[in-house]
């Protein structure tokens, strides 16, 4: 499966539901995924896994804001499996996620350098 079909795969996603199932009796939160920024990382190569960086968008109807979530997927050949984790990765692939969430979303761009305000 190319790096192509991959990107593909994790855009698709955009649209969908999302919800965070929190520990204990705190409940659930439930809400749409409005847009996503994904760059695939260098680290695993060696090992022959890769990995997938993304920047979330998501909006939830009882927040007074958008929510940004940054999360990875693990790809096994054509297998993608969502991390349940957050993101921590070499400085490089950070820069480089910023930098593409910059260049393909306006919210990040407004985000990250303060245009919005």
């Amino acid at each position: 499966m190319s790096d192509d079909d991959i990107l593909k795969r994790l855009m698709a996603k955009v649209g969908s539901r999302v919800s965070f199932k929190y520990p204990g009796g705190e409940g659930e939160k439930r809400g749409i995924l409005k847009d996503r920024v994904a760059v695939k990382s260098n680290e695993g190569a060696r090992r022959g896994v890769r990995f997938w960086n993304v920047i979330d968008l998501l909006e939830f109807p009882d927040a007074t804001q958008p929510w940004i979530r940054f999360g990875y997927y693990r790809q096994d050949g054509s297998r993608l499996v969502w991390a349940r984790s957050s993101l921590a990765d070499g400085e490089e692939d950070v820069r480089r996620l910023f930098v593409a969430g910059i260049q393909q979303a306006e919210w990040f761009r407004q985000l990250v350098t303060g245009l919005d305000r």
